[in-house]
């Protein structure tokens, strides 16, 4: 291995060379040699009577560019390291390596090459100072489709794409895959995992990753996920295998004294009005766990003693001390043969994947705690949500025609939000856009005269291109600008959170604001009254029109009663107090 001088005319770029991509700034180059000289000698190896260089590619370009430019002299030879073949490609890929500039298909080519040499990712890996994880990645990558691989040195795809390709060995599939979506690498991923299960899915704390390989399930590894995961290419076996361990655990809490168990597919929708049942039953600590119990305390003592002020939520050892504490009190705690016998054990997987074991108690509460002293209220939980959307409608629909309103709202709730640092449900403006329409029952607005923003807001969108929308904002006046402003934040003016945080009361200032009046806005109609209960309905008579009229009506059938009330009250003033507007010192 010596450095020779050569002739230009007898050099060629080796195919073996690592950099396939394009070369950059070869005329720059070319000016630096000529002012500076070839300051690092090329490596190549010698091939029938021409020498292929491997590395120094860029170089001999733009030596290339100065001959061509007359500007090297006649006999100018180039010195060229001649090195055995495979050592020059090794060279090759050293050199570029430690360029930040290399593209990563660059390498692909290269590893593949000594891979096929018979060196080991191993000793790629040692040779190169990188890890092993990196050059099964790029050897990966060598497996993808020849036009794939080649989208890829050009940047027509990132290499983000290009690992998701990965994720098939089937070439064909791949090819299928590209003409399809191209460079949208979470369309490619979904269209090759969408029917498999990741395996950090919770399923696999029921069932192990080796049980489900001993069934005969096969992994798709993904070598380029952060976590190091994979997929699970048989659902089905992992599905079989989770319904067998349950139908095990079922025996097994029958065997413990359970006298229904339930398996369920997922968690039942009533989960949380369900009478979860706590374990009643209590053991004495071992001796043991007393010995555990008396020093866990004393060094309470202790911490507590030099620190007076020390509390468990900021001290890490008296938190630490309290969670063993509890840990070991936990392990006493039992389901008595009581609890068993008038109980069910619920078994199912949650959303997570985790397996819940929930008890269910299923004798009745006692009926002294069970049945409460309040009055039941006149307005059911939904009719209050029904009337509270009536009454956002005609909020929304007054701030629509009032931009400087619609201004003060949208920097309220900016202010408020950072300097607050309250909850969401504390204000009742979304000010991240939603499309989400608002509606009513048609029976409770057949005495209203709101108009919904979406219909406002119509004529105005037509008239605006979403693919100049920037441009047409931007040409617009004052008055233009300021309509649309009003249109967009009425329409983030939701009821979600009505009845949570502070966002009812800040609602009603935002109504009386805008002077909404909704005795004139809506009035309750006969399908409003339909939805009270006949003894609510002559409560209201009573106050309204005194009790002759509640005396008179208390023989009607209630459709009637509807009818009659929506008449007499008609002209009255009276609104259900859900959609009336609360002052703001209330």
């Amino acid at each position: 291995m010596t450095i020779q001088t050569i002739a230009i005319e007898n050099l060629k770029i080796s195919p073996l060379n690592v950099r396939k991509s394009k070369r950059n700034n070869i005329k720059s180059l070319s000016e630096d040699i000529a002012a500076h000289g070839l300051l690092q000698n090329l490596v190549g190896y010698q091939e029938g009577k021409k020498y292929c260089i491997a590395a120094g590619g860029r170089r001999l370009e733009a030596l290339r560019l100065l001959k061509k430019a007359e500007r090297l002299p006649k006999n100018f030879k180039v010195p060229v390291e001649v090195k055995d073949k495979d050592i020059a490609i090794e060279v090759s890929l050293a050199e570029n390596s430690a360029r930040e500039d290399m593209h990563p298909a660059d390498a692909i080519d290269a590893y593949r090459a000594l891979i096929e040499d018979d060196k080991t990712p191993e000793a790629i890996a040692t040779r190169f100072g990188v890890s092993i994880a990196h050059v099964k990645r790029i050897l990966k990558l060598a497996g993808l489709h020849e036009d794939i691989k080649a989208a890829f040195a050009r940047d027509e795809i990132g290499i983000s794409a290009a690992q998701a390709y990965t994720l098939t060995e089937d070439q064909a599939l791949q090819v299928e895959l590209f003409e399809q979506y191209g460079n949208c690498d979470w369309q490619v991923r979904s269209a090759l995992t969408n029917e498999k299960i990741k395996t950090n899915n919770g399923l696999f704390q029921i069932v192990s990753l080796d049980d489900y390989r001993a069934a005969g399930g096969t992994i798709t590894c993904d070598l380029f996920d952060t976590e190091g995961q994979g997929y699970a290419d048989n659902p089905e076996i992992l599905l079989d295998l989770i319904e067998t361990r349950m139908a095990e655990i079922e025996e097994e809490l029958k065997a413990e004294g359970w006298q229904t168990v339930e398996r369920m597919s997922s968690r039942p929708d009533n989960f949380y009005m369900l009478n979860h049942m706590e374990p009643e039953g209590r053991k004495d600590p071992s001796k043991k766990q007393l010995t555990l119990i008396e020093t866990l305390e004393a060094e309470q003592r202790c911490i507590v003693e030099d620190d007076p002020e020390a509390e468990h939520w900021n001290n890490d050892d008296l938190r630490d001390i309290d969670r063993k504490l509890r840990s070991i009190d936990a392990g006493l705690l039992y389901f008595t043969a009581e609890q068993k016998e008038h109980g069910k054990m619920l078994l199912f997987i949650d959303n997570s994947g985790k397996l819940v074991q929930q008890p269910i108690d299923l004798r009745k509460k006692n009926s002294a705690t069970a049945k409460s002293d309040a009055p039941k209220p006149d307005y059911s939980a939904k009719l209050v949500t029904d009337l509270q959307r009536i009454k956002t409608l005609a909020v929304r629909e007054a701030v629509a025609g009032d931009g400087a309103l619609a201004l003060d709202i949208m920097l309220f709730t900016l202010a408020r939000q950072i300097m607050c640092s309250g909850y969401a449900s504390d204000f009742p403006v979304n000010i991240a856009a939603s499309d989400r329409d608002m509606t009513v029952e048609e029976s409770l607005m057949t005495q209203s005269d709101i108009t919904a923003v979406e219909i406002l807001a119509a004529p105005v969108f037509a008239k605006l291109n979403p693919e100049t929308l920037l441009e047409d904002i931007c040409v617009m006046d004052a008055q233009d600008k300021s309509s649309l402003l009003a249109l967009l934040v009425a329409h983030q003016i939701q009821d979600s959170n009505l009845g949570w945080g502070d966002s009812t009361a800040q609602l009603d200032r935002i109504g009386q604001a805008a002077s909404v009046d909704m005795k004139k806005a809506w009035q309750p109609s006969v399908g409003f009254f339909e939805r009270l209960t006949k003894p609510v309905m002559l409560k209201i008579l009573d106050e309204q029109c005194g009790e002759g009229a509640a005396e008179n009506c208390k023989n009607m059938k209630k459709t009637k009663l509807a009818a009659e009330m929506s008449e007499r009250l008609a002209g009255r003033d009276w609104l259900p107090e859900p959609v009336c507007f609360k002052s703001c010192d209330d």
